[in-house]
């Protein structure tokens, strides 16, 4: 039995074809109607009175000027640099207000000193950066002695201190492995945390030291156990506890406004610890031999010092460091005055150092004589 088959193919593309041909005359026999025939370009809305319609920008300006508003403002938000010149121009008002004894009212700029609020100016963003320098040494006098008070309390000697930034709370370390918080205003103890033994964290050895984050969330302490815990300033919480370093932790320091916590040790090291994670970032090497003292700033610039008499500041994001020689003897503290300036201790005197000098500016020697302590 034989079969055959049609081909759809060829008839339904003829088919497509026709039709695309009727569409094309289409086409065209309308647009010769459209050429043909005159059509308005715009037509008018045929109403009884001839009045304006109110667009809504009209309606939206009215209510602006209603509210006292320009209009122009209106349309657009401010930008950064008009913000700025806004708030400048208010701190300006402010620091005239003051100059003119603090009066609200509003004087002519003729009474107010401009020169004196271009000092304020200056001491303003020289305290910022944290270059200001007062001459206040002449104005300090000792306290009274009916005014120093005496904390007793640790069975061995006191080895490290430090506040807590509102000066409210002292914290102590000793050499009995204790640290302990005292209220400064009260002049009394509050906590004590003992030696650390099987389930209570704490050293086993001498507390060497102590430093409190700049915003008072967190307290470190380092001893000889080569350990560096974490506690909580308030309630004395232990939160962590940090380990790395091969011999003694003898210094630790805070970046100014950054959970980042520095530690100085024994075995000639730096290291970098995150708070905010607790976690280990990085170690410094350089000395030649064990560090006794650290510092920093709000910059990522910690300083050391220690046994090889030399002084390093540490460029941490340029991977480098620069090195200060001066002192005879071993350097046993240092402290930062300004980004720039900064002073040491040693067993031959105290200096006075500029980070752009590798010698020191003033060398004081035999500063602490035995004979002033007769």
């Amino acid at each position: 039995m034989s079969s055959f088959f049609l081909s759809f193919k060829t008839k339904s593309g003829a088919l497509g074809k026709k039709r695309k041909n009727l569409s094309q005359v289409k086409k065209k026999r309308d647009s010769k109607a459209i050429k043909n025939k005159k059509i308005p370009l715009a037509t008018t809305i045929p109403t009884d009175e001839d009045e304006d319609i109110p667009s809504d920008s009209d309606t939206e300006n009215k209510d602006y000027q209603s509210l006292g508003i320009d209009e122009d403002f209106s349309d657009r938000e401010e930008t950064a640099p008009e913000k700025r010149l806004r708030l400048a121009k208010d701190y300006l008002q402010q620091l005239k207000a003051e100059e003119r004894g603090s009066s609200t009212e509003e004087d002519e700029d003729d009474d107010v000193d401009n020169d004196a609020i271009g000092r304020r100016l200056q001491e303003k963003a020289l305290e910022k950066s944290g270059r200001i320098h007062k001459a206040v040494a002449d104005q300090c006098t000792a306290p009274p002695l009916e005014s120093i008070r005496f904390f007793k309390g640790h069975r061995l000697s006191v080895t490290s201190l430090a506040l807590t930034p509102d000066g409210r709370y002292a914290f102590t370390g000793s050499k009995d492995s204790c640290i302990i918080k005292w209220n400064v205003e009260k002049g009394v103890k509050e906590v004590m945390i003992t030696r650390g033994k099987e389930g209570a964290p704490g050293h086993t050895g001498h507390v060497l030291a102590l430093a409190v984050s700049t915003d008072g969330m967190y307290l470190a302490s380092g001893g000889t156990d080569n350990l560096i815990h974490m506690w909580n300033p308030l309630t004395c919480i232990h939160l962590h506890t940090f380990r790395g370093h091969k011999n003694s932790v003898t210094g630790l320091v805070f970046q100014h406004g950054v959970n980042q916590l520095f530690s100085s040790s024994l075995d000639r090291t730096v290291k970098v610890w995150n708070i905010s994670e607790m976690t280990y970032v990085e170690t410094l090497f350089g000395h030649q031999d064990g560090i006794i003292a650290i510092d920093c700033l709000s910059q990522e610039h910690p300083i050391t010092a220690g046994v090889d008499k030399t002084i390093r500041v540490w460029k941490i994001i340029e991977e480098s460091h620069l090195v200060y020689h001066g002192h005879k003897s071993s350097i046993d503290t240092v402290k930062m005055i300004n980004d720039k300036n900064f002073v040491s201790g040693s067993q031959d005197g105290v200096a006075l150092w500029n980070s752009s000098k590798k010698k020191p500016q003033v060398l004081k020697s035999s500063s602490h004589d035995s004979a002033d302590f007769g």
